[in-house]
C-alpha cells in the first residue's frame, strides 16, 4: 500500500464490476461521486498538516483512515474517520509528559493532552461549515501500549475458551437455562447504548448508570439455578489503539515498527495469536464495510501481515 492518496484514485481503474469499483485494493476514491475530488483534498490535507506538525511535535507517527472517504462513496460532504498515532514516550523525551487512561479497554489520553494534537486535524481551506478532519481520532501509542493490548486480546480469547467449556460443562436443563440468563442480559447490555446525531453524522455510546439500572432489575426475576459468574461472556479485547494500525496509512512510514512489534508479539503466542489476528482482522473489516459489503483484502494469517505489514521482514514495504 501507498501513503499517497493519490495512489488510491488510480486504484479505482484497476477493477470495476457490476456494482462499481470494487474493493480488492480495500480503498478507492470514486470520481463519479466526489467530481471536484473533495475527499481527496480531504486526504491531502490530513498529510500535509500532519507532515507539517511534526517539525513540532516529532511524537506524531502519522495517521490511518477508513471509512467513505477512502471507500469509494464518499462525496464532497463527507469526512475524514481514522486514528493519527501519538507516541507517547517519544513526547516525553521532548519534555511534554503525556497522561494515558484507560476507558472500555482504550488506551487515551487525557482531553488537555489532546488539544494541541487536534488542533492539526483542522483544514483550513475546508469548503464546509463543519471540520473535515473532525472524524481522526487522536491515539496514544508506544510499545508499552502495542505490548499490553496483545496481551489483553489473548487473555480475552482464553477467558472467553473457559467460559464456553465451564457452559458445556452444565447438564443440559442447566445449561439452557443458564443460556436464556446470557440472553437477557445481554439484550439488557445492547438497551444501555444510545445513538445521537452530531453535525449529520450518527454516534453511538454506552450510559454505564443506565446500564446497572436495568442489570439490578434483570437480576430480581433471574430463575433459581442460574450461576450468577456465568452471565457475561468475556468480550474480546481488541483495543482501537492496536487494530487501528492495520487500515490504510495517510504520512505513516513510522507506523511501521509498531505494526511490526505487533505482528512479532502474535507470532511468538503461536496458535493463539493466529486467533488474535483473526479477531482482529474482523475488527478491521467490519469497520472498513460498515457502509457496504464487499469482499476486501486483509492480511489472513500472521505470515501475510508480515509481509505486508512488517519492517525489515517485508517484500512489499509501504513506501
Amino acid at each position: 500500500m501507498s501513503a499517497d492518496p493519490n495512489h488510491h484514485e488510480t486504484a479505482q481503474n484497476s477493477q470495476q464490476g457490476e456494482g462499481g469499483f470494487t474493493d480488492y485494493h480495500r480503498f478507492v476514491l470514486d470520481s463519479s461521486r466526489d467530481p471536484e475530488g473533495v475527499a481527496r483534498e480531504h486526504l491531502h490535507s490530513l498529510q500535509a498538516n500532519i507532515t507539517a506538525a511534526q517539525t513540532e511535535y516529532p511524537e506524531i507517527r502519522g495517521a490511518t483512515v477508513f471509512g467513505s472517504t477512502v471507500k469509494g462513496h464518499a462525496t464532497p460532504e463527507s469526512d475524514v474517520d481514522g486514528y493519527m498515532f501519538i507516541d507517547v514516550d517519544e513526547a516525553r523525551r521532548h519534555g511534554r509528559a503525556l497522561h494515558v487512561i484507560r476507558h472500555e479497554g482504550q488506551f487515551l489520553l487525557e482531553p488537555a493532552d489532546r488539544e494541541p494534537y487536534e488542533s492539526v486535524l483542522s483544514d483550513a481551506g475546508a469548503s464546509t461549515e463543519v471540520n473535515p478532519l473532525e472524524g481522526v481520532f487522536v491515539a496514544p501509542i508506544s510499545t508499552d501500549i502495542i505490548s499490553a493490548s496483545v496481551s489483553e486480546a489473548a487473555d480475552a480469547l482464553k477467558a472467553g475458551d473457559e467460559f464456553r467449556r465451564r457452559l458445556e460443562a452444565l447438564p443440559s436443563a442447566a445449561r439452557s437455562l443458564q443460556l436464556e440468563a446470557i440472553n437477557l442480559m445481554q439484550h439488557v447490555r445492547m438497551q444501555a447504548f444510545t445513538r445521537t446525531t452530531h453535525h449529520g453524522k450518527e454516534e453511538i455510546s454506552f450510559d454505564e448508570a443506565e446500564y446497572r439500572r436495568l442489570r439490578g432489575i434483570a437480576m430480581q426475576v433471574l430463575p433459581s439455578g442460574v450461576d450468577l459468574d456465568l452471565l457475561d461472556p468475556p468480550a474480546p479485547r481488541i483495543s482501537r489503539n492496536l487494530s487501528g494500525l492495520f487500515h490504510l496509512g495517510v504520512s505513516n512510514q513510522q507506523l511501521t515498527p509498531y505494526r511490526d512489534q505487533a505482528i512479532r508479539e502474535l507470532e511468538a503466542l503461536g496458535p493463539l495469536g493466529e486467533r488474535v489476528w483473526q479477531r482482529l482482522g474482523q475488527v478491521v473489516v467490519n469497520i472498513e464495510e460498515q457502509r457496504r459489503h464487499a469482499d476486501i483484502y486483509f492480511p489472513q494469517t500472521l505470515a501475510e501481515a508480515a509481509n505486508q505489514y512488517g519492517g525489515t521482514r517485508s517484500r512489499t514495504q509501504e513506501q
